[in-house]
């Protein structure tokens, strides 16, 4: 008898990223965030940048968080490049810009849980219009009393994917599930 397909169009991927090297490379000049802003650019979309600074902004006040931001940027980091292993081959190739890990909106986070991450493979790299840049410049970031609305993404073209980022000692992990497009 031969061997039965997998019953799901389904594929997996998963990631570490040490948290500590994460933190050597946002803090190679001390206080100077320099690094800090090249690396979110870097990894990170517009829309997850502004998820960011408002979830530990203000910017002066960053490095009384750098444990806690290190380590949701290895989550993220992670989870990207789970989503990228279990992406088809052509969707590997776009880079860290054509993924989104933002929070689901579902549901509200019980108290002092934050939202669940959901991955979002988008079908062109994410591109910000000038104006958004303004505003998010214009804009002073939420205070940590202040609820985080999960950003929209009903505006973008994409694939939505199911993630899962845990973090133990100096690693974060994650797992990404993406439906196989392959037909």
């Amino acid at each position: 008898m031969a061997p039965r397909l997998f019953p799901h169009a389904l594929r997996v991927g998963t990631d570490i990223c040490n948290i500590s090297r994460v933190r050597r490379l946002i803090t190679r000049k001390g206080d100077d965030l320099s690094f800090l802003n090249r690396f979110t650019k870097r990894v990170l979309t517009e829309p997850e940048c502004i998820y960011f600074w408002e979830r530990f902004g203000p910017h002066r006040d960053i490095h009384l968080k750098l444990d806690n931001v290190s380590e949701f940027l290895a989550g993220r980091f992670a989870a990207k490049e789970a989503i990228r292993k279990a992406c088809n081959l052509g969707q590997l190739e776009r880079g860290l810009q054509s993924i989104m890990i933002l929070p689901v909106t579902s549901s509200p986070p019980a108290e002092c849980q934050s939202s669940r991450p959901q991955g979002l493979v988008l079908d062109n790299p994410y591109v910000s219009t000038p104006a958004a840049g303004r505003v998010r410049k214009k804009r002073e970031p939420a205070t940590p009393n202040d609820e985080l609305l999960p950003t929209s993404v009903d505006h973008l073209d994409g694939q939505l994917c199911e993630i899962s980022i845990s973090h133990d000692g100096d690693f974060a992990t994650a797992v990404a599930l993406v439906p196989n497009t392959e037909h």
